[in-house]
Parts: C-alpha cells; sequence; structure tokens
C-alpha cells in the first residue's frame, strides 16, 4: 500500500473510505501521505482534517502553511497541498489556530461559521526564482500567499508550473468565542472577537470601535496599522495642544522620543509612533508609525522575518487613535498561502 499514488489517498480520505485491511477504518498511504481516520498527514504532520458532512457535503480544514519539521520543512509540501486543494472547506494556520488554543481535531462542521473562498493564480516559477504567466509575461508575487507546485520536479534547475495561493478568511466559533482568521499585510492573524458573528464581513467590522463606524459613515479620512485606527481630527499642533492645555515648547521637549501606543494585552507595545497627545483620556497622534518584533529595531526595513506592517505615514496631521475591539490576537510569520 505504500507505493500507493497521492491523489488516490486523498480521494479516500474526501470519500472515507473504510480500508479492509485495517478494520475499516479510514486508513491509506502513500510513501509520505496517511490518511488516519479523521486526519490526513503529510511526513507525519496534519495536513487536512475531515470535520464531517454539512448540507450532504463533506467539510474539510485544510493547512495553508508549510511548517517546520525538526530542522526541515514539512506539514504539508507543495504538491500536497496542491492535492488537497479542491476539498472542500477552508484553509488556515494550523499553528495559528494551535496558538489560540483551538484544538483543531475537535473541531467539526459547527464550528465552521463562514469563509471565504481564496483565490489561486496559474504561474510558472523559473529556474532563476522569478515568476511568468500565460507563457511569458513577467509576475510579481504579493506579498499574501504561497506557491503551490503541481508537481514535485526533485530539481532545482527546472522551471515549475503551479499556482499562487492567497489563502481565504475564515469565522471559527470555539467554547462559546467567535476567532477571525485572515491575513493582513502578507501575515496570518487570528483575533477573538468580542461578539458573536454571523459572517466573515460581520466579523471585520465587529472589530471597527464606534468612532471608527462613525467618521467613516460621515466620509472622514481613516488610516489603519494592524489593529490600530487613525481617525483625522485636526491639522494643526496648536489646535490638539489647545485641547490638551499644553504649551508647544514643553510638549515638544517632552515629545521627542517615539512613543509606544498603549496595548493591555502587549506592555512594552508592539507599534510606535512619533507623537502622542493624550488629553482627557482621548488619544491623539501624528508622525510615523512603525511596527516592530520583540526586541527588534522599529525602523528596520519590513518584509518576512521584519516587522509585521509597513511604516504609515501620518505627518502633517492630528489623527484620533483607536484600538480596535478583539480580546485577543495571535500572529504567525514565515509562508502562508
Amino acid at each position: 500500500m505504500g507505493t500507493m499514488k497521492n491523489s488516490v489517498v486523498v480521494k479516500h480520505f474526501q470519500n472515507q473510505d473504510p480500508n479492509p485491511k485495517y478494520n475499516n477504518s479510514c486508513w491509506w498511504e502513500s510513501e509520505h501521505l496517511k490518511a488516519r481516520d479523521k486526519v490526513l498527514l503529510s511526513w507525519g504532520q496534519p495536513l487536512c482534517y475531515f470535520l464531517g458532512t454539512k448540507n450532504d457535503q463533506p467539510m474539510f480544514l485544510k493547512a495553508g502553511e508549510t511548517r517546520r519539521q525538526g530542522n526541515g520543512w514539512g506539514g504539508g509540501s507543495g504538491n500536497h497541498q496542491w492535492a488537497i486543494f479542491d476539498l472542500p472547506g477552508p484553509t488556515v494556520a494550523f499553528s495559528a489556530l494551535e496558538a489560540a488554543h483551538i484544538p483543531l481535531e475537535q473541531l467539526t462542521t459547527d464550528n465552521i461559521i463562514d469563509f471565504e473562498e481564496g483565490s489561486r493564480t496559474n504561474v510558472t516559477k523559473l529556474a532563476n526564482g522569478t515568476y511568468v504567466y500565460e507563457g511569458n509575461v513577467e509576475w510579481t508575487p504579493p506579498r499574501q500567499g504561497m506557491f503551490m507546485p503541481w508537481r514535485e520536479t526533485g530539481n532545482k534547475g527546472l522551471d515549475v508550473r503551479g499556482s499562487w495561493h492567497i489563502l481565504e478568511s475564515t469565522l471559527i466559533r470555539w467554547s462559546e468565542h467567535d476567532y477571525l482568521c485572515s491575513l493582513d499585510e502578507g501575515r496570518y492573524f487570528v483575533s477573538q472577537l468580542c461578539q458573536a458573528c454571523t459572517s466573515v464581513e460581520d466579523a471585520f467590522q465587529s472589530l471597527k470601535p464606534w468612532p471608527v463606524k462613525s467618521a467613516e459613515a460621515a466620509g472622514k479620512e481613516v488610516k489603519r496599522q494592524g489593529e490600530w485606527f487613525f481617525v483625522h481630527a485636526y491639522d494643526k499642533d496648536e489646535e490638539v495642544l489647545g485641547v490638551a492645555g499644553i504649551a508647544f515648547k514643553s510638549w515638544l521637549k517632552e515629545g521627542s522620543k517615539q512613543k509606544s501606543l498603549p496595548d493591555a494585552s502587549r506592555p512594552n507595545g508592539l507599534h510606535h509612533v512619533r507623537y502622542i497627545c493624550m488629553p482627557d483620556g482621548r488619544m491623539f497622534s501624528t508622525g510615523v508609525v512603525y511596527h516592530r518584533q520583540v526586541g527588534g529595531n522599529p525602523r528596520r526595513s519590513w518584509g518576512r522575518g521584519g516587522p509585521e506592517h509597513a511604516p504609515l505615514h501620518l505627518e502633517g496631521k492630528w489623527w484620533a487613535t483607536y484600538r480596535n475591539t478583539s480580546m485577543a490576537n495571535w500572529s504567525v510569520g514565515g509562508r502562508f498561502d
């Protein structure tokens, strides 16, 4: 049975076919892909879970990441992920949900409230590492997503055809809490929501505090970096300082150092802004907002392995500053599709 093709193993797993050689359990395997009842393993790591049926259709929870296995990469190589791509159900980052203490093996269709379909673009990865589509049109991959080869060549000197897959957003309910799983600037996140939601769109809206929703309804300029929203409030320093009752010179001296935006869940703060003014419990910001990793330099260049968000420029105006309404957040770097 070890010589069975991956596609055959996936088909048996999709149909939950019993294997008479294993007491009619759904046990099937190829060299590196193994179906073990409700879970499909790739190189010994969970690649896909069978959640049950919904509306008479099977539903699966699929891994959307390439995870480290010991000192190498495992948990779903590109061609294994491609093999399960068309199975019905959401694709998520397993390690991010595990970080949020959501037990994947216990989830059923009842826990999946909503999910949006991901996207894929058929491209060719050339031997030099660049991409083309439709034969020879140069293509620059976005920060979000991952290249999934249609088959492994075993030779890095060859051009490889495949698809660039961008992960969908998923709304999960577990232990009486709702969790939004999605991508933001190329990084995967899981947010515990402050209320029950009925759809992915509803979940995103629930993250906005009411002053932000009110500002958007009024047509005011709103910017965002991660979990922080910034609503245009004043154009001049004197305006906001007048509200705060602070002399300009004393404020300039006090505000000369970059400050972190206060976050109860992260005492040291990960988002840093040039100037903050806080009259009567309100918060206003101006200057450049940087995101930094713990122990990192907030001004270093952002990208994979660096800060999770690009610098946000607020210069020339003052912005009312609000954190989103999430109860807790988990963010995982690395390659996520």
